[in-house]
């Protein structure tokens, strides 16, 4: 059962809309039909043409150049942002969770707008999915690159503050201060540690060496202070 879209009712009272051309109007509502769940599309004018104007190309003489045109008005007169992800560039209809409700929704294939859709590019930045990977990886690299060049493997889960700093900055920054139950033990605690196995290793060779004194090559058994004066019972 395809899924219901409709235009709401003051679509035709809407004072923005009433600034544009009819034709103009008229890919716009082609964008609500042909746009995924949540409103978004590539921006590709060639495909919206063929899909809301391919039947009237003889009667109204629309362009891909026209449609073109309609979507940079459409954007301009805040009912579209255009956005841009991985080098690909995007649309979605802003107003598009106001005036739309879709029951039982296909999840997105497409990346979600990082301005108008904050959340939902919060959660995708950090998936996995097959459909978006390529765009989230060649977005993480360029912020990378826009965050200072070459950065670690590990970089693109850090704060860009963190990211921008030198490596000497990042080295004399405090370090975190984590509870002991999570395996962290801080430097002072390491060098108490280190100390204190250091010297029982050297006790312990110590004490080796003065009970068990070596005649002829051969190792004397160590016997206990204690059980030296023990008699043995018969």
């Amino acid at each position: 059962m395809p899924r219901k879209r409709m235009l709401w009712p003051g679509y035709f009272d809407s004072e923005q809309l009433a600034t544009l051309t009819l034709p103009a109007c008229r890919t716009f509502e082609g964008f609500w039909v042909f746009a995924d769940d949540r409103g978004r599309m590539k921006y590709d004018p060639d495909q919206l043409w063929a899909d809301v104007w391919i039947k009237r190309r003889r009667i109204d003489n629309i362009s891909i150049d026209d449609v073109a045109d309609h979507l940079e008005a459409l954007v301009t007169n805040g009912q579209l942002c255009h956005y841009r992800v991985g080098g690909a560039d995007f649309l979605h209809v802003i107003s598009w969770d106001e005036h739309q409700k879709i029951n039982h929704p296909t999840p997105s294939k497409l990346p979600p707008c990082e301005r108008h859709q904050g959340q939902e590019w919060a959660k995708w930045w950090r998936a996995d999915d097959t459909a978006t990977d390529r765009w989230r990886q060649l977005e993480k690299r360029a912020k990378q690159t826009r965050n200072g060049g070459e950065a670690g493997p590990f970089s693109e889960s850090l704060p860009e503050s963190y990211v921008s700093r030198s490596g000497s900055d990042r080295e004399n920054s405090e370090k975190p201060s984590l509870p002991a139950e999570m395996g962290y033990v801080s430097d002072s605690v390491s060098d108490s540690v280190s100390e204190c196995r250091a010297t029982t290793s050297q006790c312990s060779s110590v004490q080796f060496s003065s009970d068990q004194a070596s005649s002829g090559g051969n190792v004397r058994q160590f016997t206990r202070p204690s059980q030296r004066d023990r008699k043995v019972m018969p």
